[in-house]
């Protein structure tokens, strides 16, 4: 059985290797058949908190971020469980900014997959203390989508750089204690999840 960094290492390099940028956002089904070929089980034991020690260096925790936020959207598209793994991805979304593992990484792209759990964040408190972080990490393009989610537009006010790090340590904590509680809701709906697709 594959050890914790082969699992991880597989992850990065099917995400930021084997595949295409525009395979990334695509509504495409062969895609989206390949990661759920691929990836079902581990994305299943993600969202189940069985892989929670992933997060213990950037390596594993970046690979465990597109398990929760990246994966689940492809392997569910179009249904509830698609968003499954979301409170746990934007908890890790955020000790990653503030451990400086985002701003360590040299890659750009990875960045943005870092930065993404911030954007598919429902709470527009979330999106909003994000955009300096999608301004200094990210590809122009994702940094326009992100004022899009927030309903910002360009050429509003300036962000400095680090102008939403203080607001997302308080938010991280409380999205951790928020991720815990729904840990058991989150299996729960894994254990009575039908195929992921008829």
């Amino acid at each position: 059985m594959p050890d914790q960094r082969d699992q991880a290492s597989e992850v990065l390099e099917f995400w930021f290797v084997e595949t295409r940028p525009h395979q990334w956002f695509a509504k495409e089904p062969a895609f989206d058949d390949l990661v759920q070929q691929r990836f079902l089980r581990l994305t299943r034991r993600a969202i189940a908190g069985d892989l929670d020690a992933w997060d213990a260096e950037p390596t594993g925790a970046l690979a465990l971020v597109l398990l929760l936020d990246q994966f689940p959207r492809q392997i569910w598209r179009d249904t509830a469980m698609a968003f499954a793994g979301d409170p746990q991805a934007l908890a890790l979304s955020q000790k990653a900014v503030e451990l400086g593992w985002v701003a360590a990484e040299s890659a750009q792209a990875r960045r943005q997959f870092w930065l993404m759990p911030l954007m598919h964040s429902e709470d527009l408190t979330v999106q909003e203390a994000a955009l300096p972080l999608f301004e200094r990490f990210a590809d122009p393009r994702t940094a326009d989508f992100a004022r899009l989610g927030a309903g910002v537009e360009r050429g509003g006010a300036g962000f400095s750089a680090d102008a939403g790090l203080p607001l997302l340590k308080r938010l991280s904590a409380q999205r951790g204690r928020e991720a815990a509680a729904t840990g058991a809701r989150k299996a729960a709906n894994l254990a009575a999840a039908s195929a992921p697709r008829a």
